[in-house]
């Protein structure tokens, strides 16, 4: 949806069938590029996640990136200056009554250099094994863009590790996590944010907010 009064009123955009909408950004430099990331239905399998594209302002939308009909995008982020560059958390996730896997092999980080037409892994200094990615969070430091953090949980909803990179993501490198242990529904906090004034401020959401002042 869309309000161009401050949230008084709201216009249907679309999308409408592809289930849960976990993030929604706006080109920063042109309103008429959306970018929408799509975990998809919750209680089945289906190929309409992944990430889709506007350029009318939600007129029409292009499905952009596609993994698998169990894998959606659970966190999305893009450069303050050059809107081309954007990261994508993917999450492996099955839900059933009587069955749920929060993780796999499917999960992780994809970076797109040419505004999300193609999208590459990124795999040097994370996890690799499908049961040390569940859910993940990413955030992209404004005052300094080349960083950005990453929060991976576990297949079984535990904190994997908290990972950073200088040179906009090709290596990582992870860092102190340990003080995070009073945590828990991974699938609903969204996990590690950082401050846009000063990259070396971040949080972690979880049950309990905890800070950290030297990155």
């Amino acid at each position: 949806y869309k309000s161009e009064d401050g949230g008084l009123n709201w216009v249907n955009k679309g999308l409408n069938n592809v289930g849960s909408i976990s993030k929604v950004i706006i080109d920063p430099n042109n309103d008429d590029v959306i970018f929408a990331a799509a975990m998809g239905a919750l209680f089945k399998n289906d190929t309409l996640r992944g990430i889709y594209k506007s350029t009318d302002d939600g007129s029409s939308w292009e499905h952009v990136f596609f993994i698998s009909d169990s894998t959606g995008i659970i966190d999305l982020v893009c450069h303050p200056d050059n809107s081309d560059i954007l990261y994508a958390a993917a999450w492996e996730r099955i839900r059933r009554p009587q069955y749920r896997s929060y993780g796999g092999e499917t999960s992780g980080i994809y970076r797109s250099i040419d505004g999300g037409n193609t999208w590459e892994e990124l795999t040097d200094g994370l996890p690799s094994l499908g049961s040390q990615k569940g859910r993940i969070s990413i955030a992209i430091a404004k005052t300094n863009p080349e960083v950005l953090y990453t929060r991976y949980a576990d297949a079984s909803g535990n904190i994997q590790g908290v990972f950073k990179t200088t040179n906009g993501g090709d290596t990582w490198i992870e860092i102190n996590s340990v003080q995070l242990t009073n945590i828990g529904f991974h699938w609903w906090f969204k996990g590690v944010y950082v401050d846009p004034s000063d990259e070396n401020v971040i949080y972690n959401l979880d049950s309990v907010v905890h800070k950290s002042i030297d990155g």
